[in-house]
């Protein structure tokens, strides 16, 4: 891909539309559907191609982990406060 072309993406999580060359995504959040149709009318508006880029195993796998870790902080904070409680008099 050239310079200045759109590609959407996926990483951390979160569809992407983003111009190649620049840091970052243009756009952040909402599905892939979304953020297709964002990269789509960028790339027409610029007069370059649109690809979409499928999500690699690995940051699935890297989602995957992120969510599953941040499940068990939140069990393990409330089975901690679920102890701790006084009882109602």
């Amino acid at each position: 891909m050239a310079n200045g072309d759109i590609r959407t993406y996926y990483e951390d999580g979160q569809w992407k539309p983003k111009v190649d060359g620049s840091s970052r995504g243009a756009h952040v959040g909402g599905t892939r559907a979304e953020h297709s149709a964002v990269g789509r009318d960028m790339a027409r508006e610029r007069g370059v191609e649109h690809r979409i880029t499928r999500p690699t195993v690995q940051s699935r796998n890297r989602t995957h982990m992120a969510t599953t870790l941040a499940r068990a902080r939140a069990e393990q904070t409330t089975k901690g406060r679920r102890g701790c409680a006084a009882p109602l008099s």
